[in-house]
């Protein structure tokens, strides 16, 4: 399961900081904002692999069942990032199968609903940071985490 880590001795707004999920050896960091669109670029690295991929964000959103807020995000390119080009330098990532961008995707997203606002979806009930995949709203409980 994904967690977030910061390592020991730097400040909470590092750069170093990463949602990582040892066990099945991925990690995620913020690569940067998406300018005037609210959203984020981000790199899923897995082994050699990294992936570049963005967001856009939705924000101040009412549930219709509950009447709590929440936060969207939807994952609208992936394995390519305009953000991370250039002297970012990351570059694009090709898959083998259409069947491995699927879960690789699904992966990130499960980074994404634990990465929160900004490292930290935690601090937050599950239902308020969310996840658009595939015409599906998914939350953290969509992947077992407890809380």
């Amino acid at each position: 399961m994904f967690s977030i880590n910061l390592p020991e001795g730097e400040p909470w707004y590092s750069n170093k900081r990463r949602v990582v999920d040892a066990e099945r050896k991925f990690s995620l960091r913020l690569g940067a904002l998406t300018g005037r669109d609210p959203g984020k670029a981000f790199v899923l690295t897995h082994g050699d692999m990294r992936i570049p991929f963005h967001t856009e964000e939705r924000t101040g959103l009412v549930d219709a069942e509950t009447a709590r807020p929440f936060f969207i995000s939807e994952i609208v390119s992936f394995g390519t990032s305009i953000y991370l080009k250039g002297d970012r330098g990351v570059p694009n990532c090709e898959f083998s199968s259409a069947d491995e961008a699927r879960r690789l995707r699904r992966i990130a997203a499960e980074a994404v609903l634990i990465f929160g606002l900004d490292y930290n979806g935690f601090d937050y009930d599950a239902d308020y940071v969310r996840v658009l995949l595939d015409g599906k709203i998914l939350t953290r409980r969509d992947f077992g985490h407890p809380r």
